[in-house]
């Protein structure tokens, strides 16, 4: 059948570009877009390629799970090494300089699920910098404390991308090395203790990364997240307190209460530069935090769908390694 007499059909790359030069457009540059483009998550200049997993990056929005025979996400990394990732793009944004001049953009990746005050994109420039700009102007405060949170933890000692503040954006050097998640991964494989040690570090790092709450000072009844719709006669409004001033066994388990805990002081918002990890991003902390909180989190992350690691080193195992497995639900 003719193609061109095809109704209801989308249209090749190849076709669009057809479409453009004969609309008179001699210039014009392709940016891929995922999940989709009604609620864009990343764009991808067509001459740039993601360099991490994407997979813990991007959520894909199924509409009906009958349709569902293979999970997307799975599938961003086979693409890349198969040189089918813009080929197969879920849709395209097309850049179309009159002047001839095209941005200085190779990747923007966006957050705007977070209401107003949270939204933010980050863009990857071509001359090697990256920049964190607000959506909204709502949003103009959050770039200030990101500033603040990253004074904050290089007081606590860890180990901060530069940035600064340059007008209405927050500005950081485009740093080549290996994401924190795919170091945990490629360790796991190569050599299992060095995995763990290094989780080690990192839990230590967590540990010390703001001061440490007495358990006198927290509010135990309004501890747990939903505390609010709870019945004023729950019988296990006490539970938290009653942990916190038990055994020993009870306090070890439950662990440190963080000042501040950073929740994105996980994998995913690091790399891996000359032997340690360098972190970026923390736009978000919450008072009063328990550090197993965070270490729970890179856990998560590192094991996220990848069936071998659970069955080399199943979860459980660390969740007993670091008292994680009594509260697992809280955390």
């Amino acid at each position: 059948a003719d193609m061109g007499q095809l109704e209801g059909r989308a249209y090749a790359r190849a076709e669009l570009g057809q479409m453009l030069k004969e609309a008179g457009f001699s210039r014009y540059r392709f940016y891929s877009v995922l999940p989709a483009l009604v609620r864009p998550q990343a764009i991808f200049a067509e001459d740039y390629l993601p360099e991490e997993e994407l997979e813990v990056r991007i959520f894909p929005q199924y509409h009906y799970p009958d349709t569902v025979f293979l999970e997307e996400e799975r599938l961003y990394t086979t693409l890349i090494e198969n040189g089918l990732f813009h080929i197969l793009a879920n849709g395209y944004f097309v850049e179309c300089p009159m002047d001839g001049c095209f941005s200085n953009v190779r990747q923007v990746t966006l957050s705007m699920d977070r209401g107003a005050m949270n939204g933010l994109m980050t863009v990857i420039r071509r001359d090697d910098k990256v920049e964190k700009r607000a959506l909204y102007e709502e949003g103009k405060k959050k770039l200030q404390q990101m500033m603040e949170n990253q004074t904050d933890l290089q007081k606590h000692g860890v180990r901060m991308v530069d940035a600064c503040l340059d007008g209405d954006a927050f500005v950081m050097p485009y740093v080549k090395g290996e994401s924190g998640t795919d170091y945990f991964r490629r360790i796991f494989y190569e050599d299992r203790e060095l995995f763990l040690e290094k989780l080690d570090g990192l839990w230590e790092l967590i540990l010390h990364s703001s001061e440490h709450v007495p358990y006198e000072d927290v509010d135990w009844e309004h501890f747990e997240p939903g505390w609010e719709k709870r019945k004023a006669d729950d019988p296990g409004k006490d539970k938290w307190r009653k942990a916190a001033f038990g055994s020993k066994e009870e306090q070890e388990n439950l662990g440190v209460i963080l000042k501040r805990g950073y929740i994105d002081l996980v994998c995913l918002n690091a790399f891996h530069a000359e032997g340690s990890l360098v972190f970026y991003d923390q736009e978000f902390y919450v008072e009063n935090l328990p550090a197993k909180v965070i270490l729970q989190r890179t856990i998560d992350l590192v094991y996220c769908g990848n069936t071998r690691m659970e069955a080399l080193l199943p979860r459980d195992q660390l969740q007993k390694r670091y008292h994680l497995e009594e509260y697992k639900d809280l955390w």
